[in-house]
């Protein structure tokens, strides 16, 4: 017997190639759409459409399918300099990847990544101003995002080569994919997480280097800043206490610290201005020699 899943309406007008099932009135699935038709998205409110599903054997094709159409969209966001748009659609393919990173939805990451490294050089204000308009609302998706952001004006900034900027970026995107993975009063949490809730949280650094690794398209350097992102120089981070950390780890981890610290409110800490984020990391740099100092001043100077 065929298992069937449910389709967000919004996604609903990316698929072509995916049929579309409604339940009739015996609770039954029957055939909406079949392939190589798209809704037409001037025809439907979120009233008229009825609740859809795709059959469990077609996902693979349909996040494919809503993950090239979220580039398609992307790519006409960028030309038209819809700042805000961008954001809102580079969030929605980061949390499609997020959802099914088995299932290839990982797999049109390298395109979001050529689509915005390329505008880079068409607009030079283009990444500073995403990052200026990063929301404050929690999510991984939109922590994901927000990071990648730093990470590729960084790489840009410095005059790393076109190919490990993009490396860089990429494992920006996904240094946070092991928090899928874990429970969401976890990966969410509002409050300071107990002993128990930590040891929880520290696994998602294993498991996002395991997932990242599963992919054909990604090498080891790009997995290293899942694995290694809390590893600080001192051997005071986790998941496994190193003092040699990798160059994606050293500065996916300064550019998460000051994310966390400057984007994200928490019920117990409220939210720092970037300059007050920075003075904690150089504070830590210069007294416990966490971070490397070069690469701090490098993404300093690639924020102003």
């Amino acid at each position: 017997m065929d298992t069937y899943l449910p389709v967000k309406k919004s996604q609903a007008f990316l698929v072509e190639n995916t049929p579309l099932f409604i339940k009739n009135a015996k609770n039954e699935f029957v055939l909406y759409k079949s392939e190589n038709i798209k809704l037409d998205r001037d025809l439907y409110d979120d009233e008229s459409l009825p609740e859809l599903f795709i059959c469990q054997e077609d996902k693979e094709i349909a996040v494919a399918e809503i993950q090239e159409a979220l580039n398609i969209e992307l790519y006409h966001h960028i030309r038209s300099k819809g700042l805000y748009r961008v954001k809102a659609v580079l969030n929605e393919i980061v949390k499609e990847a997020l959802l099914n990173p088995l299932e290839g939805g990982l797999d049109h990451l390298p395109e979001t990544i050529e689509l915005l490294f390329d505008s880079y050089f068409s607009e030079s204000h283009f990444l500073k101003g995403l990052a200026d308009i990063a929301s404050k609302n929690y999510s991984i998706a939109e922590h994901s995002a927000n990071v990648m952001i730093f990470a590729m004006n960084y790489g840009i900034y410095t005059g790393l080569s076109e190919k490990r900027a993009k490396e860089l970026s990429l494992s920006a995107l996904l240094h946070d994919i092991g928090k899928t993975q874990i429970p969401d009063e976890v990966s969410a949490a509002d409050h300071q997480l107990s002993e128990e809730e930590f040891s929880q949280h520290k696994k998602h650094t294993f498991l996002g280097y395991d997932l990242i690794r599963q992919s054909e398209k990604f090498d080891e350097s790009i997995a290293l800043g899942a694995l290694e992102h809390h590893e600080r120089l001192d051997g005071s981070g986790y998941p496994m206490g190193i003092t040699k950390v990798s160059f994606a780890g050293q500065i996916i981890g300064i550019i998460d610290d000051f994310e966390y610290l400057s984007y994200r409110e928490k019920s117990y800490r409220k939210a720092k201005k970037p300059f007050d984020a920075m003075s904690v990391i150089k504070n830590e740099l210069l007294h416990d020699g966490k971070f490397d100092k070069d690469i701090f001043i490098g993404f300093c100077r690639s924020m102003g």
